[in-house]
This record gives C-alpha cells, structure tokens and sequence, in this order.
C-alpha cells in the first residue's frame, strides 16, 4: 500500500517566532507531544522537541502553510504500519530535512527539501524513504547532516 502524505515538514531555523502576551507561545507549545533523540554509536547527537501527526488528516497537514519552526522544534509523523510513504513541500514557505525511520527505530533515508512555490501539485517533488517507513520526522534544512543523522543513526521517541 502506498501512503500519499500532503505536505510536509518539520522545522525551520528561520521563523521563531515571538512570546504572546502571557509570557507563553502558543506555536511553540505544539511542539510539546514528546521528543525524538537520534543517537550514533551510543551517543546522543539530536534531540527534538516534536509535535506528533498520528491521524490522517495531521499528517496531511503537517507544516505546511507554517511560517517556519522554532530552533529546537520538528514533527513526528507516526504511521499505522510499516509503508512505503511520499512527502511533498505543497504550500511550505521554508525548507526542511525529511528523516525516515524504520519499525526498528533505525534511519534508513534522510531527504532535504527546498521550497517549490508557484508549481503545479503535479510537478511538485515527491520525497520517500524505503517500503517499511513507520515513522518520519522534518526538522531544519540542514540539521540532520550537520548533526551527523543519517541512514543508520538509532532513534529513541518519548
């Protein structure tokens, strides 16, 4: 079976965005489902504060008409089992690093993707991991190598 997720997209180094009025953030408090650590050899290299798409309708949404993410921030996208699944940057306004993951915790993919404003749907690029993605998280264009996630990296979600 193949999964067809509507937009993508976790975090974006740009767009952090400014506290209300009560000393909180509203955006910022999305993030607050969990974490997701990605660790190489024993050791922890990543750790993000997530908010979790487990529905079909959150994860076709995901960030998309989003300003961008706040430092620190990503989205976990957790699927009812193991599948061949697409992400695409429909009505992203930033660009992000799509991180696949295996049933078994393991990264097996890591895909960047840029912005593609002012294309048709159907010449929009279409980002897959392999056939057994159970999970997917976006974060930041450019954290997953410059933190050294990659295809082989554990991660642990709480």
């Amino acid at each position: 079976m193949v999964a067809f997720v509507v937009p993508i997209l976790l975090l974006g180094l740009q767009g952090c965005l400014e506290d209300d009025a009560d000393g909180g953030n509203e955006e910022e408090d999305l993030y607050s489902d969990g974490t997701v650590s990605f660790f190489n050899d024993g050791e922890r290299i990543l750790t993000l504060q997530c908010q979790f798409m487990e529905t079909e309708e959150e994860r076709s949404q995901g960030l998309s008409g989003r300003k961008g993410l706040p430092g620190g921030k990503g989205m976990l996208f957790v699927f009812p089992y193991p599948e061949r699944v697409f992400f695409w940057m429909k009505d992203m306004h930033f660009p992000i690093d799509i991180v696949f993951i295996n049933v078994g915790l393991n990264v097996t993919v890591v895909r960047s993707a840029g912005v593609e404003e002012e294309i048709p749907d159907e010449n929009l690029t279409r980002y897959t991991g392999d056939g057994g993605t159970m999970y997917v998280v976006e974060m930041a264009y450019g954290l997953a190598s410059n933190s050294g996630v990659g295809p082989g990296t554990r991660a642990v979600i709480e």
